[in-house]
C-alpha cells in the first residue's frame, strides 16, 4: 500500500509542476507581448503538450530509460531542440508574431523550466 501511495503522489507532484510550468510560460509568452494572458495560456498548454510528447519520442529514439543529467551536452541538447520546438508550436498558433519575439520567449520560457529541473537535480531532489 505504501508503494501505491508514493505512485499516486509521484504523480500528483508532477501534474502540479507541468500546470505550474504552463502558468510561468504563459507569464513569459504576456511579458513578451505576444498576445493577451488568455491566448498566452492556451499557447503555452499547447506548447508544452507538444514538448512532452517530443520528450518521449527523443527517449524512444534514444532508447534511454532515464536521463543523465550530469551529462551536461545531454541536457543542454535538449533544452536547444525542445525551445526551437515550442518556438514552432507557438508561431504555428500565432501567425501575426514575428519569428525573433517568438524564439526570444521560447529560449527564456525555457531556461526558466529547465533551469529548475536542473536545479532540483543537482541537489538531489529524486523521483
Amino acid at each position: 500500500m505504501l508503494i501505491a501511495e508514493g505512485v499516486w503522489l509521484l504523480g500528483g507532484l508532477i501534474i502540479v509542476a507541468f500546470i505550474l510550468a504552463i502558468f510561468a510560460e504563459a507569464l513569459i509568452m504576456l511579458f513578451f507581448k505576444l498576445n493577451k494572458f488568455g491566448k498566452c495560456l492556451v499557447d503555452s498548454l499547447m506548447a508544452n503538450i507538444g514538448s512532452l510528447l517530443l520528450g518521449f519520442l527523443l527517449f524512444l529514439i534514444f532508447n534511454k530509460s532515464e536521463f543523465d543529467v550530469s551529462e551536461f551536452t545531454e541536457f543542454g541538447f535538449l533544452y536547444f531542440i525542445v525551445s526551437i520546438f515550442e518556438a514552432w508550436i507557438v508561431k504555428l498558433l500565432n501567425t501575426h508574431a514575428r519569428w525573433g519575439r517568438i524564439l526570444a520567449a521560447s529560449f527564456v520560457m525555457n531556461l526558466l523550466s529547465f533551469g529548475t529541473a536542473y536545479l532540483l537535480w543537482i541537489s538531489g531532489v529524486t523521483i
